[in-house]
């Protein structure tokens, strides 16, 4: 097993760089949302630059908190929008419960169009 075997790669996912993961990130959460909530308590997302004790963090997720109850854990840090605004936003780790996923759901592809026709334009949904 290599790294190329513990990949999630999502169909029509198009890596566009740095300023489009926002739209990367929310398709991720759409798609865990339709295919996964069934199978997993936890949903965690983290950058690759960050290292996580899952076992601690499983262990404080069980001992703490209920996937049944909707939950956004994550380590906010202050992002500068390219209008010079800051917007607290969690960047790092991410870390949603079975819950909020299944309520999210279905606002997920809204939020997917929108950003699609704001950062892309209207030719991107072809």
């Amino acid at each position: 097993e290599g790294p190329s075997d513990s990949v999630l790669r999502l169909q029509g996912d198009v890596d566009l760089g740095f300023l489009y993961n926002s739209v990367r990130a929310f398709y991720l959460w759409r798609y865990l949302a339709v295919y996964h909530t069934d199978h997993c308590s936890w949903f965690a997302k983290v950058d690759a630059d960050t290292l996580v004790n899952t076992w601690a963090l499983k262990e404080r997720l069980q001992r703490y908190f209920d996937s049944g109850q909707p939950h956004y854990l994550g380590s906010p840090k202050m992002t500068n929008l390219g209008s010079g605004r800051k917007l607290r936003f969690a960047v790092n780790t991410a870390v949603l419960s079975s819950s909020l996923l299944r309520t999210a759901g279905h606002w997920l592809r809204i939020c997917i169009d929108d950003l699609v026709r704001r950062k892309l334009g209207r030719g991107a949904e072809d």
